[in-house]
């Protein structure tokens, strides 16, 4: 609308006919609405900054309603599960997990809503069928008065790898020092047994490696030669420098 002074303004105008003094005619209304549509599009600047922000998460962003529906998250979860947006808003965040994740992932969204956040781990299943290890974290909050839970799920694949990987590499090496013919042994700064391979818990006195742990020398059938251990042991430690091919009394 162009008002007299040549200002314009947005208005939102209702048109009805009828009749005035016997004659067809049409009734208008004009309400000034450019204070509604400022509000509109600075509303729709915060919803794009919003979907911009969540989008550029590094990895799934999700919010779950207290029934459990999935009510809003990123374009990770989609492209990392294979559902498009219109599947994901049918679905419950249970939907994407399978076997003994599924009540886990469900106890954990009701301790959300109960003590108010969570951390879990679950294996996200994708729509081919094969599953991507995450770590879920969430909080609850209130958002126009009704509770929600909202959190992030990162892909902690490598991390899983890693974690084989090592396990592997430890059970390894003690599969080489347990069948070493040598004396294997290992002790804290307090100089007590840590562990140790089987043969040196024989010369122990002991049955098993298990039984020298949390113990020192004075415990074990070379008590008498204790202190004598204990110092080169301790010289080691403060030094740093290894002492190397020498004999000790047993």
């Amino acid at each position: 609308l162009l008002k007299a002074n040549g200002e314009q303004v947005m208005v939102d105008t209702r048109v009805v006919r009828g009749n005035w003094n016997g004659q067809p005619a049409i009734f208008g209304v004009s309400r000034d609405i450019t204070r509604q549509l400022q509000q509109e599009a600075a509303l729709g600047d915060e919803m794009q900054f919003s979907d911009d922000l969540i989008n550029s998460l590094p990895g799934i962003y999700f919010l779950i309603d207290q029934h459990g529906r999935m009510t809003r998250w990123n374009r990770h979860l989609a492209e990392i599960t294979g559902h498009g947006d219109a599947e994901i808003g049918h679905m419950l965040g249970t939907d994407f997990f399978a076997g003994d994740d599924i009540p886990r992932i469900g106890s954990a969204i009701a301790e959300a809503f109960h003590s108010g956040e969570v951390s879990v781990e679950g294996a996200l299943r994708q729509k081919d069928g094969s599953f991507v290890p995450h770590l879920f974290t969430a909080r609850r909050a209130v958002i126009g008065g009704q509770p929600y839970i909202g959190g992030l799920g990162l892909d902690i694949s490598a991390a899983k790898l890693a974690e084989a990987a090592l396990a592997e590499s430890n059970t390894l090496l003690r599969a080489i020092i347990d069948n070493t013919p040598q004396r294997v042994f290992w002790k804290d700064r307090n100089l007590r047994y840590l562990g140790c391979n089987p043969p040196f818990a024989r010369d122990a006195g002991k049955n098993h490696p298990r039984e020298l742990i949390g113990r020192d020398d004075h415990d074990m059938a070379w008590a008498a030669q204790a202190g004598l251990y204990q110092a080169d042991d301790r010289r080691v430690m403060e030094t740093g420098v290894g002492r190397i091919a020498y004999e000790e009394p047993q």
